[in-house]
């Protein structure tokens, strides 16, 4: 009985793959640091910025992974096409959140947002949950086909490249009507949506919008070229045409839209409350303190802090309530404000 051969890797660093490979990586690591920031500085953990920011780090991660060893890969059908196909699930989750994220803006009321919590955050996970079946699916076809003597039907990759087309298709509609609703609200606003559009650059979500809109249309007009079987390109690396074209359509479609992404939630304002702070407890008990005495909080100097960074974002239950320091309900210190030092006097009330 023969032994099989050992696989080997063998980097090209001058071909247009590894490009592929580096871009991912980078991003993944940047990623990471925003992550860690925001756990350093004690930022709202359950939040959509976290959301988008694990979505993109595990697409970028499966990405840097697959055209590092892409050739090594092609041995292993059945992993090849799980690693290259299941960031396609977790790019369509990731956009379809982002429209979440746009069509909640106008939901500012705490019986507002309950309601749409269990309307759009439903759809939401039924949509992506139908769309994970029917790519596994998918992938399990094509891994029974690989099977010695199976052929791959064009049938089968022509029902994916529509299907594919179609579903992204209807995402940047979806996405381009929330995100015009989203620019007449900033106009429109009034009240406490003010303050939370305020927060939000105009520009961004009108150039961000309207890039993800051109550039998804021209993927889905490509995946229906595709389907037709007029244009055939397969996935490579090195330094040829189609490597070429390969860096191309994956810069265009998969790294550029993540960028977008974190130009608009990857940003973390740093505070002093980070984990090794010694002045948390200190601002804590002063913010809590004022609350009860006064009935208002101190202001806060945090002005830095954008979208989800500001504790009293959106994706608060308590939007239209008032605020109140996170030590009046959970009793720990990890409060967002910072305040001047209290008196001897005050502290000696407080615990009484």
């Amino acid at each position: 009985m023969t032994k099989p051969l050992p696989v080997m890797v063998h980097v090209d660093f001058t071909s247009y793959g590894f490009a592929l490979f580096a871009l991912y990586s980078f991003l993944v690591l940047f990623i990471s640091l925003q992550l860690g920031r925001i756990v350093y500085y004690r930022h709202k953990i359950k939040s959509f910025q976290v959301l988008f920011l694990v979505h993109c780090w595990i697409w970028a991660l499966l990405r840097a992974i697959f055209f590092l060893f892409m050739d090594v890969l092609t041995t292993f059908n059945a992993l090849y096409l799980i690693i290259y196909w299941l960031p396609v699930n977790i790019q369509f989750s990731t956009f379809s959140l982002l429209i979440v994220y746009y069509a909640q803006l106008g939901h500012q009321h705490k019986g507002e947002m309950k309601a749409f919590k269990r309307r759009y955050i439903a759809v939401w996970v039924i949509t992506n949950v139908i769309f994970f079946i029917l790519a596994a699916v998918w992938i399990g076809i094509g891994i029974k086909i690989d099977q010695p003597g199976g052929e791959e039907p064009d049938w089968l990759s022509s029902i994916h490249g529509y299907f594919t087309g179609g579903v992204f298709f209807i995402l940047v509609i979806v996405l381009a009507w929330e995100g015009l609703r989203v620019s007449h609200l900033m106009r429109e606003a009034s009240g406490a949506q003010t303050k939370l559009l305020a927060k939000i650059s105009f520009p961004k979500i009108v150039v961000v919008t309207f890039l993800l809109f051109s550039l998804f249309t021209t993927r889905c007009i490509y995946d229906v070229i595709m389907a037709t079987g007029k244009i055939s390109m397969e996935v490579s690396s090195g330094t040829t045409f189609e490597a070429l074209f390969t860096f191309v359509a994956f810069l265009l479609w998969e790294i550029i839209p993540v960028t977008l992404v974190l130009v608009l939630f990857g940003k973390v304002s740093a505070t002093t409350l980070g984990v090794f702070s010694k002045k948390k407890a200190v601002n804590a008990t002063v913010a809590h303190f004022q609350e009860r005495t006064t009935g208002e909080l101190p202001a806060q100097p945090l002005l830095k802090a954008q979208l989800f960074n500001d504790p009293r974002r959106y994706d608060s239950d308590e939007e239209s309530s008032v605020l109140k320091s996170p030590l009046h309900f959970s009793g720990t210190y990890h409060s967002p404000y910072n305040t001047g030092p209290l008196s001897m006097d005050s502290v000696k009330k407080l615990q009484v």
